[in-house]
């Protein structure tokens, strides 16, 4: 497979990545809150054991980060080839997208654990602290997945203005969506914004040769 060829697939896993993503978060159910009484908790882990809506959700995002790594690795084809040596703008883009998956992967599955582990063995008991605690961790993991997203997306976004390898219309407000996706380690559905970003550049991926772009002057 040519080059182009390759590209073009990692662009279409990005929007199969997006797709993936937001049905399976919409899948995952939301627990009683920061107010929610340990029989609650324990309620809304028994209930939601294998198979089950949180179960499914998971194992999409799970397949979207599949998608996802695809997606960035041919991102990084497309900005170091404009860029060229030393390339390190398109070198922490991939960083910051790779660190992006992994964060993610670990999210979903501190927040599926408890619920999993009632599932798969027979003697557990629901702990609705510990499950509390990785419910939270679940959280913070998610909030550090943005701050990863928002250097891939920077990084991204400033090789754009340089090479214009990327539309300036992608690319300036691109430095506002990276500091909200930061901001996503407080207010997590911030996070929305980088699946938004992810889809808009990887269209853009697929409709503009890599040939067009030519650095600024």
């Amino acid at each position: 497979m040519r080059g182009l060829g390759w590209e073009r697939w990692g662009a279409v896993s990005g929007i199969i990545f997006v797709v993936l993503i937001v049905v399976g978060f919409t899948l995952l159910p939301q627990d009683p809150g920061s107010e929610g009484t340990a029989q609650e908790f324990t309620d809304f882990f028994t209930d939601n054991r294998n198979p089950n809506p949180m179960s499914v959700g998971t194992a999409l995002v799970a397949l979207a980060g599949f998608f996802f790594l695809w997606f960035v690795g041919a991102l990084w084809a497309r900005l170091r080839q404009a860029e060229g040596a030393p390339g390190w703008g398109s070198g922490v883009a991939f960083a910051g997208g790779v660190a992006y998956v992994v964060l993610l992967f670990m999210a979903t599955s501190a927040n599926v654990a408890m619920s999993n582990s009632l599932s798969r063995y027979d003697n557990f008991q629901v702990d609705p602290n510990s499950g509390m605690v990785l419910r939270g961790m679940s959280y913070w993991l998610l909030g550090h997945a943005g701050v990863a997203a928002g250097v891939l997306i920077s990084a991204t976004s400033a090789v754009a203005i340089k090479t214009r390898v990327f539309p300036l219309w992608l690319a300036w407000p691109g430095f506002a969506v990276a500091v909200l996706s930061v901001l996503a380690i407080f207010l997590w559905y911030f996070i929305w914004l980088v699946w938004l970003w992810v889809l808009l550049t990887s269209v853009l991926m697929l409709i503009r040769r890599t040939d067009a772009a030519q650095p600024s002057t």
